[in-house]
């Protein structure tokens, strides 16, 4: 269970054995993982079965994505600001070192001037700037 849902053992333990309450966003996992309904983990009057429109998602996820979750979870809002902020920049990043400039001539013997050379650089720069957005 722990490693499914990415909440620590001690904290499993802590709720079966009644010593803290699940926070919604652990109920969700756990039940996910369980393939309960929520409201049923809760100890609510629910049938135990989940719903068919209910997400699993959780199931199709890796170790290190149930992870994330859990760490973003804990944090407060201005650290999950700078989480996502990371996140997007990574993400940026990782698209600008897939983002190819590809530049040839039909005259293989073309040799360009250092004017020529200098404008395409210059291109160029504008071109990495837009993909920056600045």
């Amino acid at each position: 269970m722990a490693r499914r849902t990415g909440i620590g053992r001690n904290s499993i333990s802590d709720y079966i054995n009644g010593k803290y309450e699940a926070k919604q966003d652990n109920i969700f996992l756990m039940a996910n993982v369980l393939e309960v309904n929520e409201a049923w983990l809760m100890g609510m009057d629910s049938p135990m079965t989940r719903e068919s429109h209910e997400s699993t998602f959780l199931n199709d996820l890796d170790p290190k994505q149930i992870e994330l979750i859990d760490i973003f979870q804990n944090l407060d809002t201005s650290k999950k600001d700078d989480v996502l902020d990371f996140a997007k920049y990574k993400m940026h990043e990782q698209n600008k070192e897939n983002f190819t400039i590809a530049a040839h001539s039909d005259d293989p013997n073309k040799r360009i001037s250092q004017k020529e050379f200098i404008e395409l650089n210059r291109y160029l720069d504008e071109a990495d700037k837009k993909f920056d957005g600045k």
